[in-house]
This record gives structure tokens, C-alpha cells and sequence, in this order.
């Protein structure tokens, strides 16, 4: 099934074969027709949660979590990916207006952080969220993580079982991902509380 094929559309039950081989990025996003008890689920893919507040943990059957699936809720304090998450999308965590989610904690079993997790872009302001997992550095550093992943997130370091580990992008990690070499002898880049030239 490619990526977005039943995405927006009206259907209302969805089964899918034991033997599907691929099913697409945000394949069947956006179809209110399939949101149940305020979760719009198929398979093990979780799409989007259109209400939930306090401490929330996402569901020990979800093993991807879809592009925006949780972004835009207000009343969520902190959430808790289980091990049984492997991958979550784009903006997943994207606050709500009130920015009330302060705690995120990620576990073992986790494979990849989409691009800009927790971006709110109200006047470009950061929230205060604090990231923590469950497992070790080495295994933190193993997790694929889309260059900006933490964009929006006003903490500075992730929280792991044996320590710190800072998690904004070096400068040569800027430069590689935005080419920055490329613009010729002069540039700055700047990040909260960096500065180069």
C-alpha cells in the first residue's frame, strides 16, 4: 500500500492481509471515519489521536507512530513511548497552543526519531519538555534521528539510564546537512545558545 493511498478519503473499515509487504507513510491518514475511541489505528500504525490529557502512554500494539499522530493536544502532560515503538514521524508531539507537555520518555526498541518532533512555530519559541530513555547512551546514539528531531524541544540534553548526551546538531553536522559549504568563505549559523562562523 504507497504512501498516502487511502489518506483523506471517507472509508470506514479497514483489514489488512497477514501477508502485506509495505504499507505506505500516512497511507490512511486523516479519515475521520476510522477514528474509534478518539484513535485512528490500522494495523500497528497509530495515525493520530484527536483527544487525550495527562500522563499518556501509547499502546503496546502500536509499532509506528504516524506524522503528527499526537500533535495539537492540550491537555497531554507527558508521554511514554513503550518498547514496542520503533518508529515515530514528523512533528509527532507538536504541542497544542498551551504547550502543557513536559515529559517525554522514550524505551528500548525505538529505531527512528522523524524530523522536528516537537516544533510549535509560535513566534518561534521553544517549550519546556524534558526527553528521557531508557536504555544507555551508546543505545540513544544508535537510534536513526532525522537531523532537527529535537526542533521546538527547549531542553539541551536527553536523559539516559547512565547519563546526558546533548542532542543539538554539531556545526559539521549543520554544514553536511544543509550544505553549507557550498555557499562559498562566508556564513554563520546560529542556534540557541551557538554561534560560528
Amino acid at each position: 500500500i504507497g504512501d498516502y493511498a487511502f489518506s483523506s478519503t471517507s472509508i470506514s473499515e479497514v483489514t489488512l492481509p497477514d501477508n502485506l509487504e509495505y504499507l505506505g507513510k500516512n497511507a490512511f491518514s486523516n479519515i475521520e471515519e476510522l477514528v474509534k475511541d478518539n484513535h485512528l489505528i490500522v494495523g500497528d500504525v497509530l495515525y493520530k489521536v484527536t483527544e487525550a490529557s495527562g500522563d499518556y502512554t501509547i499502546a503496546s500494539n502500536i509499532r509506528v507512530v504516524s506524522d503528527f499522530a499526537l500533535s495539537d493536544l492540550n491537555d497531554i502532560t507527558s508521554i511514554t513511548v513503550p518498547s514496542n515503538v520503533e518508529e515515530i514521524g514528523e512533528g509527532a508531539f507538536r504541542p497544542g497552543y498551551k504547550k502543557d507537555l513536559k515529559k517525554v520518555t522514550f524505551n528500548k526498541g525505538l529505531k527512528k526519531l522523524g524530523n522536528m518532533l516537537f516544533h510549535y512555530n509560535v513566534n518561534n519559541s521553544d517549550y519546556d519538555v524534558q526527553v528521557y530513555f531508557n536504555g544507555t547512551i551508546n543505545e540513544w546514539n544508535e537510534i536513526e534521528k532525522a537531523p532537527y528531531w529535537y526542533a521546538g524541544l527547549g531542553a539541551n540534553t536527553v536523559i539516559c539510564s547512565d547519563g546526558e548526551v546533548g542532542i543539538r546538531m554539531s556545526i559539521e553536522e549543520w554544514n553536511s546537512y544543509f550544505n553549507l559549504n557550498s555557499l562559498g568563505t562566508n556564513y554563520t549559523v546560529m542556534q540557541k545558545d551557538h554561534r560560528t562562523q
